[in-house]
């Protein structure tokens, strides 16, 4: 499911699919026998005859699809027939639901899907399928990507699939549907783009079509043979493409019919129609201030538009390359080059909105994303698709931090020069959406970036002038930056008490589906683990010194016993970090019972990192152990963590603490002290060095890619620096070791850095402070715990007050969370660790192998107590 559809409601934290309805009247169907009964799952509605529902667990799928002005008449169609076929159907809900499944930005694999039918045999399927032909003939729909037109039907298609919910978890703890192929085998439901059939199972109702792969260079469409592929969306393709008749290259951009909706009124089709009218006058008038338009056509149903190829990169991509404040070396000369580049950006911008006002339109989705930088930084716009007139703007969209809706509703100029304001504040730091919720971010900006270079008073001016469309009504007081410089302990203090407050005041006692406010990720696996879940904020707590609540503590306990069935068994995706929290709970039956379910799990035979995996599962055995000195558990952890248990994992292709060889080597570390199995020790040393050899120098620090194919250098705890620094710094203590000394200072380097994008623990700032702050107690190097406390002030630049208590954004930066990954949890995690020094608050167990006391950190003198 697309974010979209947790990001609805008023609400300021994400919400799960299907619970926000809107004030539209539901899609409900006429001509349904009396018997039959329906039942209401989040965005789809159920029909079955009064005897309850009973469908096969796999077969036929029948999907119908539809416009979206024509929804509920096709849908009084096709109940009748399903219903004198007897074969159960579900259909979308609401008409917001139909606009979210077939929104822009949905999933391809499931938009066009508007009715879904299951017949109970191939027979059955057939017999519907023609009479639903016939019935909606002249009807169109969205064409459905993962199925086959039933026999050339503008609205009728299908695919084999499962019926019910079978298949299996995966280690992160997302669901893998499966159905039985015709040999018996459990294989994937496969739901790509593209019709495809389980291995054995052909199609009754086509003769077998022979498979063609297109490769770059032999597609062509409307005169244009197709180089690459941009960008696949849900309203069609972006592609880079030649024109034939010229030899010129040419960029498409594609419209697929009835589907990429931002309204019920709104779809891709008209709005490709819109963009090449008003590329056509405003090239005919400011020639450069659009792209070229170079044709219009259809082809298959599908419009394209044609234009020049504009050379550059996206602003965004402009912007995490040039911009010096990510940096850990930067200098103020740095500062200084980029911010000159930045005020020569803005200043083009400005004129292009001056001359496009000029001609009485509005650009309004103005963006990181619709702006490429050419050569010697200049701006070009593209991608005009929210372009016209004012009095006729085709789709009042935008991107979150830059769009406000009332601004583009009332005053559309006014709206584009809030988006100015915007990219402006994005070419600094891109906290667009904290300022959206909490203007006083920009203050700490501010005096972050004095540190080095403040920005010049121009550009500043500009970011002051953009609006704060989402502002809180927010009693908790948000401390400027003079206060927390002045006594930063005591209003660190402060800071952590009201995540507390805040996490506590949100926490959902009843019968919700979420404990605690939690990420889209956390609806797609699951909303009780260690990273995205219940037990990560519960951990937090719990760490914090917080009387957790009795009615807080019984509903995780319930729930995680209830589905500890279901769950996978990795340390922060599943049971094994609920096992560890139960444990520090004091409830070690229920922790045993958990973990219990862990160490068997058929998902371990393949997985061995530290998140998901083998080596996670060991570190709750040791966890165990430490709380019942039960013996049992130290075998399993050795047995999980023997070299000759599932795959290497110096093979892994990810890098990291989470899921690289790192964190295997964090696993036999502990191993090793707490049974002093030396090839442990020298195994977990080989791993470590697997993952530092991919390192790369940079600006002065040692970076490290996600995985073999995605190339981005990261600091965090995750995956990157400060991740591998904590398994580092460990290693580091068994023994003088000059190669990993170096690594280390290389990895402190990075951790240095001024500013991350997120704020939170996984993949943002607090996760660098997290590392120093573990690194400061484990070796007492005041320099360490003065940089994790300078870190935790910065923390400022990301967090949002409330009535409630103080939050931040939780992935991916819309809507306001409490998880432990990247929410509130996980800051208040790293403050207390960095207030009050206790051990092992990110699952590590140094407390049971420490044979002597740490030396303490001295705390500042306005510590409060």
């Amino acid at each position: 499911m697309n974010e979209l559809a947790h990001v609805l409601g008023a609400g300021p934290f994400y919400v799960p699919a299907g619970t926000v309805s809107g004030d539209d009247v539901p899609y409900l169907p006429q001509g349904l026998p009396s018997e039959w009964r329906n039942t209401l799952s989040g965005m789809w509605r159920q029909w079955h005859p009064g005897g309850g529902p009973h469908v096969e667990a796999q077969g036929w799928k029948v999907h119908i699809s539809a416009r979206a002005e024509r929804a509920q008449q096709v849908l009084d169609v096709v109940a009748p027939l399903c219903a004198e076929h007897g074969v159960v159907f579900k259909h979308l809900a609401a008409p917001l639901d139909f606009v979210v499944m077939h929104h822009k930005h949905a999933g391809r694999s499931q938009a066009g899907k508007f009715i879904a039918a299951y017949p109970g045999d191939p027979r059955t399927a057939l017999g519907l399928m023609r009479d639903l032909k016939e019935a909606l003939a002249g009807e169109e729909g969205p064409y459905v990507l993962t199925d086959r037109a039933f026999e050339g039907s503008a609205c009728v298609y299908y695919r084999y699939g499962a019926f019910t919910s079978q298949g299996r978890v995966r280690p992160d703890g997302s669901f893998e549907g499966t159905v039985i192929d015709a040999n018996g085998h459990a294989v994937e439901d496969g739901r790509g783009i593209g019709f495809g059939l389980p291995p054995g199972i052909t199609d009754p109702f086509q003769e077998p079509m022979a498979a063609w792969t297109p490769r770059a260079g032999e597609v062509s469409v409307g005169g244009c043979t197709i180089e690459r592929v941009v960008r696949f969306s849900n309203s069609g393709g972006t592609y880079q493409g030649i024109q034939q008749s010229t030899g010129r290259r040419v960029f498409l951009k594609e419209a697929r019919p009835h589907v990429g909706l931002v309204s019920m009124e709104s779809d891709a089709r008209r709005r490709l129609q819109s963009e090449f009218r008003t590329l056509t006058t405003l090239h005919a008038l400011h020639p450069g201030l659009c792209p070229e338009p170079v044709d219009y056509f259809t082809e298959g149903g599908h419009e394209f538009l044609v234009t020049e190829f504009v050379e550059g990169e996206t602003l965004n991509g402009w912007t995490v390359r040039n911009n010096p404040v990510v940096n850990s070396t930067v200098t103020a000369a740095e500062f200084a080059q980029y911010f000159a580049d930045c005020e020569k950006l803005i200043d083009a911008l400005r004129e292009d909105l001056r001359r496009l006002h000029a001609e009485g339109h509005a650009f309004i989705d103005l963006g990181p994303d619709n702006i490429l930088v050419q050569d010697g930084g200049v701006p070009r716009l593209v991608d005009f698709e929210t372009v016209a007139p004012v009095d006729r703007l085709p789709a009042l969209i935008g991107a979150v931090g830059f769009f406000d809706p009332d601004l583009a509703r009332t005053d559309p100029f006014a709206q584009d020069q809030h988006a100015l304001s915007s990219v402006a504040l994005y070419l600094l730091a891109p906290v667009q959406a904290t300022a959206d919720r909490n203007p006083a971010v920009l203050g700490h900006l501010r005096a972050l970036l004095e540190r080095v270079n403040p920005p010049p008073h121009a550009l500043w001016d500009l970011v002051l002038r953009r609006r704060a469309p989402l502002r809180l009504s927010a009693p908790t007081p948000f401390v400027s930056p003079e206060r927390l410089a002045a006594a930063p302990a005591r209003q660190l203090s402060v800071l952590r008490d009201d995540l507390v407050r805040g996490i506590l005041s949100a926490a959902d006692t009843g019968n919700g589906v979420t404990l605690f406010p939690t990420v889209p990720d956390g609806f797609a696996t699951n909303t009780l683990g260690v990273r995205h879940g219940s037990a990560g904020v519960l951990h937090a707590l719990q760490r914090s010194g917080t009387e957790v609540p009795d009615a807080i503590l019984a509903r995780f306990t319930r729930d995680a016993l209830a589905s500890r069935t279901v769950l996978p068994p990795g340390l922060f995706s599943g049971s094994a970090g609920l096992s560890w929290v139960l444990a520090e709970a004091g409830r070690l039956d229920e922790a045993a019972a958990l973990l219990g379910s862990a160490v068997d799990h058929p998902v371990l035979r393949d997985c061995s990192d530290f998140a998901h995996g083998r080596a996670g599962v060991a570190m709750a055995c040791l966890r165990l152990h430490a709380a019942t000195d039960d013996s049992g558990y130290l075998e399993r952890a050795d047995e999980l963590l023997a070299p000759t248990r599932g795959g290497n994992p110096g093979d892994l292709a990810t890098t990291g603490l989470a899921t690289g060889p790192a964190g295997v080597a964090m696993a036999l570390f502990y191993l090793h002290r707490l049974t002093g199995d030396e090839p442990a020790r020298a195994r977990g040393r080989g791993l470590l060095d697997r993952d530092l050899a991919r390192g790369t120098y940079d600006h002065g620090g040692l970076l490290f890619p996600v995985s073999a194919k995605d190339r981005r250098l990261m600091p965090y705890l995750w995956s990157g620096s400060a991740g591998i620094g904590m398994v580092a710094e460990r290693y580091l203590s068994l023994g003088d070791d000059e190669d990993l000394s170096r690594a280390a200072a290389g990895i402190r380097t990075a951790a240095s850095c001024l500013f991350t994008r997120a704020g939170g623990l996984f993949q943002g700032l607090a996760g660098l402070g997290a590392y120093w702050s573990d690194t400061a107690r484990r070796t007492g190097d005041e320099s360490a715990r003065a940089m994790a406390e300078d870190v935790a002030t910065r923390l400022f630049v990301h967090l949002v007050p409330t009535e409630d208590g103080m939050y931040l954004h939780g992935d991916p930066g819309i809507r306001l969370s409490c998880d432990l990954g990247s929410g509130s949890a996980g800051v208040l995690l790293f403050l207390d660790h960095l207030l009050r020094g206790t051990a092992d608050p990110l699952f590590t167990l140094d407390a049971h192998v420490e044979r002597d006391p740490v030396p303490a950190c001295s705390l500042p003198s306005d510590f409060p107590g």
